[in-house]
């Protein structure tokens, strides 16, 4: 079976149905647009309830949330403590890196210093930005995360 071929409408003839069909609804009453609706909306509701359910992805490394993540970076690659400093532009380095492999995705400056003060970390500024009760492990000391 052949489908009809589209109909594409200049813009002055589609403006010309527009108005035709802005000039029927208002002259409709009020009744015939209330059923209107309520059919429309009630075809869409009847169709949502038909559609087939799907059932949920399965929980991967993907779906971490923020906490998960970054509690899985500083248990691998962090030290805290009150008398510890790192500055803020390494620690997001080392955990994009780590999150690549880790399977959770690359975060910005402002998702970092967020959650970071979530956990109660604190920043401070002076020629650079400093995290407060933080430090990083060396490379060497770091383990490798799981694949």
């Amino acid at each position: 079976m052949r489908r009809p071929a589209r109909v594409r409408l200049e813009s002055r003839q589609a403006d010309g149905h527009l108005l035709m069909l802005r000039a029927a609804w208002s002259s409709a009453g009020a009744d015939v647009q209330r059923q209107f609706l309520t059919e429309v909306v009630g075809n869409l509701c009847l169709a949502a309830l038909r559609a087939p359910k799907l059932d949920p992805p399965e929980r991967t490394d993907l779906h971490r949330s923020d906490d998960e993540c970054l509690s899985a970076f500083l248990d691998a690659h962090a030290i805290e403590g009150a008398h510890r400093r790192e500055q803020a532009s390494k620690i997001l380095d080392r955990f994009n890196a780590w999150a690549e492999s880790a399977g959770c995705v690359r975060w910005t400056s402002c998702r970092l210093a967020s959650a970071l003060k979530r956990r109660g970390l604190r920043s401070s500024r002076s020629r650079f930005v400093w995290w407060t009760g933080i430090a990083l492990r060396s490379a060497s000391a770091a383990p490798v995360p799981p694949p």
